[in-house]
């Protein structure tokens, strides 16, 4: 059987062997083949040569054929057509039923550019018709991937989705997509405690109008929620931007309110619109018009911050009308809204809500109608690491989800392009000076100081960091920070003076608006003035800058540095499987979510009578988190927990080494567990006891003997997701919240 391959370098077989034919034979073939219709003989002459002669050419070409055995065409006839297989065919029908077992050779058959090979032959009439050909075939072989991969991710088989999405990168597509009937996934995040709080204070505003400050960083999903909340009710809901214009402010209410109102009443608000008069008269008519509806009223101010100029007194007369009416004022810095509009309101009418990121436990349930083939484990695991990967921000979850990318693999996945114009244009209101600082801050994966920060910025550094800080752009980063238990409560720094990116998504997205030759010059430049102080990571600098002296000079002195024995020196070393016992996970309390994020990103929760820790790590050597608990007493203990992302970081340098959890009584050793088994070692003073075998992914359990003393649980991880479902010790259950 003769077969045309498309799919990369064109050529044909016969019977499973290559046959070799000339350039223009195989470009006639191919023609033929995708054209799948009769063709005439000086069309086709016409289309392969520029010559006198083009027929002559063309039966020259189909002698050679016949000499090869591949008699196709009868002699004498003015119409050629060809019915053969290509490997197109194959590849589409193969989509059906391609098991995994078959998936490396199925992928196989995507060899690279379609139709390479034919780019330089035939006129230019041909040469078009090859690229409007390969622009058509790299749109199926897309379609076809993206169904295949669909199919792998939502049944669970993450190492076939991967093999898939590293195939199509190699043939230029960089972002495959879920194909799913009825559109892309929509994932709901339940907010029990949240919601409950915002019912309670529409009953309370039913009576008479209540103030709501509703905070939580931008993306963390403030309108949903009270638009999710109201759906079924007879609440009205408006919501409009702040701005500083007062002007401007009262006309977006106008606008807002003339879409629910009566025709009777749309007079008036066009008169503000149109004819503005006295603005404290004009947010009067608008407030009448909004007494006048004869319904229940949400109003939602969002970024109302910007709003202290343009609703001066406005909150003060909005409580005083007669009218069931919540107002709702919404910012991503709810701390400063009580100075800005709480003054001469009464207290006990005042509501605060803070919206914190999405937890484990609610992206599982959100995710579960979407990837149903996943066992309860793997849909866990991938919950885990979205909300890793996303700092939590349902914005960011959707636009992760609608990037299958970020659903395989074990490593950091790209930001898409949705997440990041988000993120930059929450930065679009900086001065042009701080964009441009904090984006060359966006390299440095260290604590900066102030000299660190005048070498990279110049004498205006001072300026820019205290501006940065007071952005909330900037934080203190430690290279320990507490948290005490029962609660989670912590309670930063000020002492600190090294400042670290709050949020890494937003370090990643604004190095990525750096140029090439930006960055290559920064990683140079720093990794020189790192080699004193942070040699690990200056190696790191000076290997992506290329710079191999300094390169070799700093991991000397970066080896010189490092504690005798510390894992750190030697490469990972694996553990045997089936170390832990595997176990379901432990039964669940009714208790609510808590939870507290350290200025190192650190995001520490308890719920339902777990402990949760989750990071995104700052970009750097990662820092130590210590949980502190209640003194136990000697005994047994028993440990039932999992961990669903661990990164260590250890390629930045870092001069401790990192694990996903350990546990420590008093001054005793340090119980560590990690994926891998290093020997145990000793660091800062303190014997560190390894177990290795830590499987990811998986509820495990393990116990021992132990002694008695305060009890601490300790995280040093670049990127972590790690759950306690159970932690008992002396006979007792120790208490998370």
């Amino acid at each position: 059987m003769l077969t045309v391959h498309l799919l990369g370098h064109v050529h044909v077989s016969h019977e499973g062997r290559r046959v070799h034919l000339s350039a223009k034979a195989t470009a006639l073939l191919a023609y033929l083949a995708l054209e799948r219709s009769p063709q005439h003989r000086e069309h086709l002459a016409d289309l392969l040569w520029e010559s006198h002669d083009a027929l002559g050419n063309l039966r020259v070409e189909l002698a050679r054929l016949r000499q090869q055995g591949l008699d196709l065409f009868p002699a004498r006839q003015p119409m050629l057509s060809l019915e053969c297989a290509t490997d197109l065919d194959r590849f589409v029908r193969g989509e059906t039923d391609v098991s995994e077992r078959e998936l490396a050779e199925w992928l196989g058959t995507l060899r690279g550019l379609p139709l390479s090979g034919l780019e330089d032959l035939g006129t230019s009439t041909f040469q078009e018709w090859v690229e409007t050909q390969r622009l058509s075939l790299a749109e199926q072989v897309e379609e076809v991937l993206s169904r295949v991969y669909t199919r792998q991710v939502e049944a669970g088989r993450d190492r076939a989705a991967e093999m898939i999405r590293a195939r199509a990168e190699l043939l230029g597509v960089e972002n495959l997509r879920l194909v799913r009937r009825g559109g892309p996934p929509q994932l709901h995040f339940d907010r029990p405690e949240a919601r409950g709080a915002l019912m309670d204070v529409l009953s309370l505003a039913e009576h008479e109008p209540q103030l709501l400050l509703l905070g939580g960083r931008r993306g963390i999903g403030k309108r949903s929620f009270v638009q999710e909340a109201l759906v079924g009710s007879d609440w009205v809901l408006l919501q409009v931007n702040a701005v500083p214009q007062r002007r401007l402010f009262l006309a977006s209410l106008a606008q807002a309110l003339m879409r629910v109102s009566p025709p009777d009443s749309r007079e008036v608000l066009q008169s503000v619109l149109l004819r503005p008069g006295d603005a404290d008269e004009d947010l009067v008519r608008i407030f009448s018009v909004l007494a006048s509806l004869g319904r229940p009223v949400v109003l939602s101010i969002h970024r109302a911050e910007h709003a202290r100029e343009a609703f001066a007194g406005g909150v003060g007369f909005a409580l005083g009308l007669p009218i069931p009416l919540l107002l709702v004022l919404s910012s991503s810095s709810a701390s400063t809204l009580p100075a800005l509009f709480e003054s001469g309101v009464d207290s006990g009418r005042v509501h605060r809500i803070n919206l914190g990121p999405v937890s484990i436990r609610a992206a599982t349930r959100a995710l579960r109608p979407v990837l149903q083939g996943l066992d309860e484990d793997a849909l866990r695991c991938r919950a885990a690491r979205l909300v890793q990967q996303t700092e939590g921000l349902p914005a960011h979850l959707r636009a992760f989800m609608e990037r299958p990318h970020s659903l395989t693999g074990s490593g950091r996945s790209p930001l898409p392009p949705s997440a990041r114009e988000s993120l930059l244009a929450g930065a679009s209101g900086w001065r042009p000076e701080l964009h441009a600082a904090l984006s060359r801050l966006s390299m440095v994966y260290v604590g900066v100081d102030a000299a660190l920060a005048r070498a990279i910025l110049g004498e205006d550094a001072p300026d820019l960091l205290s501006e940065a800080l007071s952005a909330g752009v900037l934080s203190h980063a430690a290279d320990e920070e507490t948290v005490r238990l029962p609660g989670p409560d912590f309670t930063s720094s000020d002492l600190e003076q090294r400042l670290g990116f709050t949020s890494e998504l937003l370090r990643t997205a604004l190095a990525g608006s750096l140029t090439g030759p930006q960055r290559a010059a920064l990683r140079a430049r720093l990794a020189d003035l790192l080699l004193p102080t942070h040699p690990g990571l200056s190696a790191y600098y000076a290997q992506r800058a290329n710079l191999p002296e300094l390169t070799e000079r700093a991991r000397a002195a970066y080896e010189a540095a490092l504690q005798e024995g510390s894992p750190l020196r030697t490469a990972p070393r694996p553990a045997p499987s089936g170390r832990m016992r595997l176990v379901t996970e432990p039964p669940v309390t009714s208790a609510p979510r808590r939870e507290v994020q350290t200025e190192n990103g650190y995001r520490v929760a308890t719920e339902a009578g777990q402990l949760e820790v989750i990071r995104l790590g700052r970009y750097g050597a990662p820092p130590l988190l210590r949980a502190r608990l209640p003194a136990v007493r000697e005994g047994a203990w028993r440990l039932v927990a999992r961990v669903d992302v661990y990164r260590g970081g250890e390629e930045l340098g870092p001069t401790r080494a990192p694990y996903p959890l350990a546990l420590r009584v008093g001054d005793g050793e340090r119980l560590v567990l990690r994926p891998d088994a290093p020997a145990d070692y000793v660091e800062d003073g303190v014997r560190h006891r390894v177990l290795g075998g830590v499987p990811l992914g998986k509820w495990f359990e393990l116990g021992g003997t132990g002694g008695r003393g305060d009890l601490e649980i300790a995280v040093r991880a670049l990127d972590v997701a790690v759950t306690i479902g159970r932690l008992e010790w002396g006979g007792e259950e120790v208490p998370f919240q």
